[in-house]
């Protein structure tokens, strides 16, 4: 069986830096397997026709998190749909746009990321 992974890169606030993470589709959900750091030269915006719309994600078990503060968690900034570390805060500002608002669970509607 073939399998279907892609890497997006979101953004740690604490660090200011971006950092990959590794997704993969097992069954029809999604899972975060593994995180690496990326060179900070190496930002550069992955693009895929692989996406995770209307999908479950969550962490397998064994996913290590931020490689710059530990976090599991991730928000999605309703601005500008980037991804970045999340610390439980009830008010959170995007590290990439800037935009601060309350934090809501809604499900993710789409994800994607550079395939391999």
């Amino acid at each position: 069986m073939k399998k279907i992974a892609m890497v997006m890169t979101p953004t740690c606030p604490k660090a200011k830096r971006r950092f990959g993470v590794r997704v993969e589709k097992i069954g029809t959900d999604w899972y975060a397997t593994w995180a690496f750091s990326i060179p900070a030269k190496s930002h550069e915006n992955f693009t895929s026709n692989v996406s995770m719309k209307n999908s479950s994600f969550s962490n397998k078990e064994g996913f290590p998190g931020c490689p710059h503060c530990g976090s599991d968690e991730m928000l999605k900034c309703g601005s500008c749909n980037s991804f970045y570390c999340y610390h439980g805060e009830t008010t959170s500002t995007c590290p990439v746009c800037g935009n601060t608002g309350t934090v809501e669970w809604n499900g993710w509607d789409s994800i994607s990321g550079g395939g391999y």
